[in-house]
Order: C-alpha cells, then structure tokens, then sequence
C-alpha cells in the first residue's frame, strides 16, 4: 500500500539523514515469526512532507547572505595563514636555512606547520570576530540540509580562503626575497 512505500523511502532515506527521519519500532507478527522493523506511520510521513515543503523556500537574499557568512571568516583565517606562512617560513629560511645549509623548500614546509598551528589555535578567534559583522541567517534543520544550501555555504567558503590568501600574498610586497639566497652564498 501507498504507506508502506512511504516508509519503506523514508527508511531508505535514514541512512543519508538520521536526524531528520526518526522511526519508532514496530513489533510484527508473520507466519509465527516475531520481527522488529521501523516503521513511520501515513499521519506521520505527510507531516514530513508537509513540513519540508513549507521550509524549503529559499530566496537569493538569504542565499546571499549565507554566502557572506560563510566566505567571511574564510577570508581572515586565508589572510592569517598565508601572512604566518609566508613570514614564518622566511624566518625559518634566513636564520635556520643558511646556518644549517636548509634548502628554502624544507623552510616553507616548517612555515606551514607553524601557520597550520595558528590556524587551529587562532581560527575560532577569527570566527568570532567575523560574526561581529554579519551573523548568518537562521535555517530550520531542513534547510540546511538542502544541496542548494550546503553549494552556496561550500562556495562562500572556498571564495573567501581564496581571497584571503591572496590578500595575504600582499607581505611579498614588503619583503627582500633574495636575502637568504644571498645569505647562503
């Protein structure tokens, strides 16, 4: 019947979204065998369906928004990353890298220890400081859930690490790029 087929896709569903499909056991009897299965009653299923259709609508503000606040944070902790690579990893050249013979590859590597270290210690500080400027906006859980959600947020963050590295370049500007190559000679 058209309820079993709803429970038997919501069950299907379970296991890409257990928060959003909860089950209740049944105890059923077949042929003198007694089995447990998970089963979502008609009433139950349509409210779901009721539900997601009534939270779905997204608009492109709100998409937009998302957006900024996702790429945001990703912008300060780019900036952060590169400056601390960059500048650690020319400290790391110029004073461990001539005295010990260090190829200038091994002292950008050590650099990004040093700034994945920051970076982990110092994200969440970035964080919050961005939310200070723009709070994302509320979704219910089904919203986020949705692809066309998870693709805007996944894009915002990509876009502003991008950013942020490459305003983070900008401490090339301010630097002597051939000394440890001269220092070493």
């Amino acid at each position: 019947d058209v309820c079993s087929f709803r429970s038997h896709i919501m069950l299907s569903r379970l296991a890409l979204r257990p928060r959003q499909f909860l089950h209740r056991k049944v105890t059923q009897q077949a042929h003198g065998h007694v089995k447990q299965v998970f089963r979502r009653p008609c009433s139950q299923v349509a409210a779901v369906e009721n539900q997601v259709s009534a939270e779905v609508e997204l608009t492109w503000p709100v998409l937009g928004k998302h957006f900024v606040s996702c790429a945001l944070p990703m912008v300060g902790f780019g900036l952060m990353d590169n400056t601390i690579l960059i500048r650690a990893g020319d400290a790391i050249d110029r004073y461990f890298g001539v005295d010990m013979k260090m190829p200038s590859i091994v002292a950008a590597a050590w650099g990004q220890v040093v700034s994945d270290f920051c970076g982990v210690c110092f994200g969440g500080f970035v964080e919050s400081v961005s939310r200070r400027f723009i709070l994302p906006p509320a979704f219910s859980e089904t919203q986020l859930a949705l692809r066309t959600t998870q693709l805007v947020g996944t894009g915002g963050a990509a876009v502003g690490v991008v950013i942020g590295c490459l305003l983070g370049m900008a401490n090339l500007l301010t630097m002597d790029l051939e000394e440890s190559e001269r220092l070493k000679r």
